[in-house]
């Protein structure tokens, strides 16, 4: 598409965190956590659901997005193991936008949530 940027690309990067915590109180938290993370056009990232494997995150564009003639959304989906007393979350990606999203996600829930030690 012209006038797009091109994706940078890192190594491979697989990351998981582990926190303590059952599914419910760990998507409480992820919820918040997620309403934290502002991208650069000023719109929050929302919780949009979880799988057994996966979680969901959801930027809308909104009249932003009519202007530009952009999809309405961005998703993002990160990798989820669920416990009966901790929840894992993690990526194996190659993107610095999504390494750069988890990391901000990832710091957001720890200002929240107690991390299991192995």
């Amino acid at each position: 598409m012209p006038g797009t940027p091109p994706l940078l690309l890192l190594p491979s990067r697989f990351v998981q965190v582990t926190y303590r915590a059952n599914l419910d109180d760990f998507l409480c938290v992820a919820r918040m956590a997620a309403g934290r993370l502002v991208h650069p056009t000023g719109q929050a990232w929302q919780l949009d659901g979880c799988k057994s494997d996966r979680l969901y995150l959801r930027l809308l564009y909104g009249e932003l997005a009519d202007q530009l003639g952009l999809v309405p959304y961005l998703d993002e989906e990160f990798d989820l193991i669920v416990n009966a007393s901790t929840v894992t979350i993690g990526i194996h990606t190659r993107l610095a936008t999504t390494a750069a999203l988890f990391d901000q996600f990832i710091g957001h829930l720890d200002h929240l949530l107690p991390r299991s030690t192995p």
